[in-house]
């Protein structure tokens, strides 16, 4: 694995090239969700990694950097400077939870070549069509809900291990407090925002997985993204919650795996990303943008 990092504005941006080395093969950007690394996605691209270079991105609200990021940039403008300042040139993006959002906005709003040609999979995005949903009942519906999604990643990324009873109530409001009341107002910032993006700007082929039972990403907002996006294809996971990438990786790899060789075909020429490792340090080197 080879990793490069980048200081921007006070924060890190670093990404990770993983798979095979063949400098012709289909590179696929993966992006993280809120708190989590961008090493989430590894159990899922694993069955890819002999065909496909993967290169993960690790932004500001990976949980390492504070909650004070969003003061800065919005988070679809951090993922366009970690895209131009890595010289990325997808050929597919894959995005999860908060990064599928982030994805979105970036693909719609973003005059980067890549954003309206990129083949995208997005796993269980936040979405509302209708700027009238937005109202203060859904606000405390989230509010109210947000320690049981707490609750819920806790137990989904526990590897199967049993959580004591007693144990998780405390293990939630650690998490929260964590957290920081930051990320959760950038979280419904991008939310909001989803109604005034103009998905009918993406004419590439989209994948949205999401899960059946997702109470934080119900299956009707993405029928609606679905219904909004001219190339779009929704696979709905039965008896499926949100954090897909921990509780159905298979089924998630196979999903990708099927998108990639139909849309992703073998790149025809090397990729700028790929560097040799004596230039590794440039990065470190590079001016804050």
């Amino acid at each position: 694995m080879k990793a490069y990092s980048l200081p921007v504005d006070g924060y890190s941006l670093s990404v990770r090239s993983v798979g095979t080395d063949d400098p012709h093969a289909p590179v696929i950007v993966a992006i993280h969700g809120m708190m989590e690394s961008s090493t989430v996605w590894l159990p899922v691209i694993e069955a890819l990694l002999d065909r496909c270079r993967f290169v993960l991105v690790d932004l500001p609200w990976n949980g390492t950097q504070g909650d004070q990021w969003g003061r800065v940039r919005s988070p679809d403008a951090w993922l366009e400077v970690a895209v131009n300042a890595f010289e990325l040139q997808p050929d597919a993006f894959a995005a999860h939870s908060f990064g599928a959002s982030v994805l979105l906005a970036f693909l719609a709003t973003s005059g980067h070549p890549c954003a309206r040609r990129t083949p995208s999979v997005v796993v269980s995005p936040f979405f509302k069509a209708d700027p009238a949903e937005f109202s203060w009942a859904l606000l405390r519906r989230y509010i109210g809900e947000f320690p049981q999604f707490v609750a819920e990643s806790i137990t989904q990324r526990s590897g199967g291990r049993p959580i004591p009873r007693d144990s998780l109530p405390r293990m939630v409001e650690t998490a929260c407090d964590t957290f920081g009341v930051g990320n959760w107002m950038e979280f419904w910032r991008l939310f909001a925002r989803m109604p005034s993006l103009d998905m009918r700007a993406l004419t590439q082929p989209t994948l949205v997985i999401t899960g059946a039972d997702d109470f934080s990403s119900p299956p009707a907002d993405q029928r609606a993204l679905c219904s909004a996006i001219h190339r779009c294809e929704l696979r709905l996971l039965p008896a499926a919650r949100h954090f897909l990438l921990d509780s159905h990786r298979e089924t998630v790899a196979r999903l990708v795996t099927e998108f990639v060789a139909t849309h992703v075909p073998g790149a025809s020429a090397p990729r700028s990303f790929c560097l040799p490792d004596e230039h590794a340090g440039l990065f470190h080197q590079h001016p804050h943008y």
